[in-house]
């Protein structure tokens, strides 16, 4: 199974070739057309097919979808398809709560991991669909971050 980072990479990859965006420095300018910022050497290494997925924050995500003009949850599906229309389905409103909440417990505990917050937010997302108890929600987010904090 692939982990988010390499799905990740994969459909940057694909949207990327796509849409003819073949530079570090092209990215980087579509970034910053929609006021985000990511770094050129940054850009580049994501170009680099062969390279190792590198670390991704939620900024990143974030800014990369914007300048790509796909939106981030479609960017970790592993079944995405550039091109076709998206099938994925999200409660937008409790995703971006939940992200909100994992932000704010990195930044806190000065954890800054994309398996981290990949793993808490979709926790706390699925929590929060389920109806899981509160204080089960909260053992196990303090799981999830005592794991990343060794």
């Amino acid at each position: 199974m692939a982990t988010l980072k390499e799905v990740f990479k994969r459909n940057f990859l694909s949207v990327a070739r796509a849409q003819g965006v073949t530079s570090g420095t092209a990215l980087s300018k579509l970034a910053a057309e929609h006021k985000k910022q990511i770094e050129k050497t940054y850009c580049n290494s994501m170009l680099k097919e062969n390279d190792e997925p590198i670390n991704l924050s939620l900024d990143k995500l974030e800014a990369i979808s914007a300048a790509l003009k796909v939106p981030a949850y479609d960017m970790l599906n592993p079944s995405f398809n550039y091109g076709a229309k998206s099938q994925t389905k999200f409660d937008l409103a409790v995703l971006a709560e939940s992200l909100k909440l994992v932000r704010h417990i990195a930044e806190s505990e000065g954890i800054e991991n994309f398996d981290f917050e990949s793993s808490l937010a979709s926790y706390i997302y699925f929590a929060k669909q389920n109806d899981v108890p509160e204080a089960e929600r909260y053992a196990e987010v303090a799981r999830i971050t005592r794991e990343f904090m060794k």
